[in-house]
């Protein structure tokens, strides 16, 4: 009896257990499903200051579909944007008949980033001079009447004068004829700005930054040929902000800005700290040869800090691009200060900060330097700090061949010299370069297709960790 007893359990418990395995299937199957109906991702905000949406939605053919399409859809988005903001900062805006008057061109074809022949090193420094010249007939620009001129004239008119004259008549006669001749050339000129000049190994900047390097028949450096082409493409885009502003006024009595007093443009990358010669990024456990590794390791993926004691926006010089700082100094009617503050968004990537706004006394400035603005306008004088940026995908270039792959784009090895690339941390392409020569002329990678140094292909850069 108790062996009939137990046999009828037996069978039972077996049951028994294999209920239990199958509820906590069950169990598990229901949380995975739980999962899948409320499943929580990150999209990216359309503010490119705002932090991932997050979205929960229920897993199934049709949501995936949908968010593979969003995804697709920002990718593509931010590679046409990006390729726009190449194009803009590069070549600048399109002329009316869809050309590039203003395009960021180097000084000199062949010159950069490493010069086909020596003697392109002399040459610049004509080319660089010319610039200028240019500058200022785009301007139309020029200066009221020398003194000399002027007494000259009224000389005359006192020599001719009828003995009989008094001294009153005649006083106001040459106060009359002074005043015509300046508001003569007023009308000749689109705008007052003294021109730079150059005679021999002296430089007269005039209303322009140039470079003291120019002043010199020694023959340049890398280093200093790329500033000097930093500085001519800065003043170029601010010359064609003032150009805008005018507009097509004939004179200075017709056009918004009146004179301008100066440009400069501040030396250095703002955030960087420029590494020198003989300066190493890091060293490896007693390594006499030099690694070229980036003097600040920054991560293109994470926004950098902001700095407002800087740039007018706090950014600074990272591995997607350079910040540049210049001042912009001019004389304009007042009502034409938002124009001018428009158009330099226009011209580049610039954003002014405005330092300093003065009423300007137009007797004083008639009387004193001959200078005439116009009737019923009021001028102030307007001092600009202006922050640029300037995208490395063209200035330096892609930093490797895969990178440009991931970008879908063709490799770009960039204008920017190897000495330069060495003081802002980035991976030389020349293989054969080194920092105690880097103000020479280093050995050119001209000679072999895009992406390959002198030492074959898979050359750049030297170090493969530098990014």
């Amino acid at each position: 009896m108790l062996l009939a007893v137990l046999s009828l359990l037996y069978p039972t418990g077996m049951h028994s257990a294999a209920f239990q395995e199958k509820i906590e299937t069950r169990q598990r199957d229901h949380r995975e499903l739980n999962t899948f109906i409320d499943r929580s991702v990150q999209i990216p905000s359309d503010d490119p200051y705002a932090p991932p949406r997050q979205v929960n939605f229920t897993v199934n053919q049709s949501a995936v579909e949908q968010l593979s399409r969003i995804f697709n859809r920002m990718t593509g988005g931010y590679e046409t944007l990006f390729e726009r903001a190449v194009r803009f900062n590069r070549l600048g805006p399109t002329g009316p008949n869809g050309g590039h008057p203003f395009a960021h061109e180097p000084m000199l074809e062949g010159l950069f980033p490493s010069p086909d022949a020596e003697s392109l090193l002399f040459k610049a420094r004509d080319v660089y001079r010319q610039r200028f010249e240019q500058f200022h007939q785009a301007l139309g620009a020029g200066m009221p009447p020398s003194d000399e001129r002027i007494s000259s004239r009224l000389q005359s008119l006192q020599d001719g004068a009828d003995a009989g004259q008094g001294s009153d008549r005649l006083s106001r006669l040459q106060a009359q004829e002074r005043l015509r001749l300046l508001i003569q050339r007023a009308r000749n000129l689109r705008l007052y700005g003294r021109p730079a000049s150059f005679g021999g190994e002296t430089i007269q900047a005039g209303m322009f930054h140039v470079g003291e390097w120019a002043a010199s028949s020694q023959k340049p450096s890398l280093t200093q040929l790329w500033e000097a082409q930093m500085q001519l493409w800065i003043q170029q885009d601010l010359i064609n902000v003032i150009a805008r502003v005018n507009g097509n006024s004939e004179s200075v009595l017709q056009s918004p800005i009146k004179r301008v007093l100066g440009i400069e443009v501040e030396p250095g990358y703002v955030g960087l700290t420029l590494r020198e010669p003989g300066q190493s990024g890091s060293s490896r456990g007693g390594n006499e040869e030099e690694e070229f590794e980036p003097v600040q390791v920054l991560n293109p993926d994470r926004r950098l800090p902001e700095d407002f004691s800087t740039s007018p926006t706090g950014r600074q010089s990272n591995s997607f691009y350079d910040v540049r700082m210049a001042n912009l100094s001019v004389i304009l009617a007042s009502e034409s200060i938002p124009r001018l503050l428009n158009a330099l968004g226009q011209v580049n990537f610039m954003t002014p900060i405005v330092e300093r706004i003065t009423s300007v006394d137009q007797a004083t400035h008639l009387r004193e330097g001959g200078f005439v603005y116009g009737d019923k306008v009021d001028v102030v004088q307007l001092d600009l700090r202006i922050e640029t940026l300037w995208l490395r995908p063209w200035t330096a270039g892609h930093p490797t061949e895969q990178i440009a792959q991931d970008l879908h784009q063709d490799f770009d090895a960039g204008l920017m010299p190897d000495p330069v690339r060495y003081r802002l941390g980035l991976a030389p392409r020349d293989e054969q370069f080194t920092p105690a020569g880097q103000e020479g002329t280093p050995a050119g990678f001209r000679g072999g297709p895009p992406g390959e140094g002198p030492g074959g292909s898979g050359g750049y850069p030297r170090n493969p960790d530098s990014r």
